[in-house]
């Protein structure tokens, strides 16, 4: 918008300095008679400003508008990066839900696997013609998607904020990969969340961790006493045991 005014006053100044040269030159041939007129040398004649002095101020108008834009665009430059203004640094990532829900997920998920949040279904998806960009959701996003971490390969998708649900499950039913949506704001427990996804997950893949040191617990037989025959998880950094549910 800036580069078409200064084109414009330009364009502007120009009309106006060859309007005043044809009015010199016509007025100039009004008050001089006939005689002098054939007589008068036409290099003596007195004329407007030369196409030359015409060419010189156009030069200086355009040296002026562009010293005038690199000074505004310096001066936004400063602006932009003057600290303090308009960011404030969060204390932690995410919002309070999805952080909750995201630690949670850590503790039931083997380290074989790997939480992506917020990913964008055209990473995830495409169309059956490659070519055809349309069929694919612009907008969509998957709160949580679980995946391989060797390879990133998709294990399954979590979606806990609602939104474009059924459209989503929709397209993680075509291409046939598990799709667990969940109610938002329930605070859940590792117990909850690991029973809600032992559907989904790869075999024992969904693992108890300790409270203590958030390690894997191996599960175990008890071999004596009045549990024997029960399995319980058991902590080898802790010794912490509890209970298989």
């Amino acid at each position: 918008m800036l580069g078409l005014s200064i084109f414009i006053i330009i364009i502007v100044v120009l009309v106006s300095l060859f309007r005043v040269k044809r009015r010199r030159e016509v007025g100039a041939f009004k008050d001089a008679n006939f005689a002098d007129f054939v007589e008068s040398d036409p290099d003596k004649q007195e004329s407007g400003p030369s196409s030359g002095e015409i060419s010189e101020i156009a030069a200086s108008v355009i040296a002026s508008s562009a010293r005038t834009i690199e000074n505004r665009k310096a001066s936004e430059a400063a602006a932009s990066i003057e600290p303090g203004i308009v960011y404030q640094k969060r204390e932690a990532i995410f919002d309070d839900v999805t952080r909750a829900f995201l630690l949670t997920l850590y503790q039931v998920l083997d380290n074989d696997l790997q939480v992506l949040v917020k990913v964008p279904v055209a990473d995830l998806v495409r169309g059956r013609d490659a070519n055809d960009m349309s069929v694919l959701p612009s907008n969509d996003k998957v709160d949580f998607v679980i995946c391989r971490r060797a390879d990133l390969k998709m294990v399954c998708g979590i979606q806990l904020h609602g939104g474009a649900v059924d459209r989503i499950s929709a397209i993680f039913s075509q291409v046939d990969i598990p799709f667990v949506n969940l109610r938002v704001g329930v605070a859940y427990s590792a117990d909850e969340l690991k029973e809600k996804l032992e559907a989904v997950l790869p075999s024992g893949q969904a693992v108890q961790r300790c409270g203590g040191c958030n390690e894997p617990m191996s599960k175990k037989m008890a071999r004596g006493g009045k549990h024997k025959g029960n399995y319980f998880w058991v902590c080898a950094e802790c010794k912490v045991t509890a209970p298989v549910r």
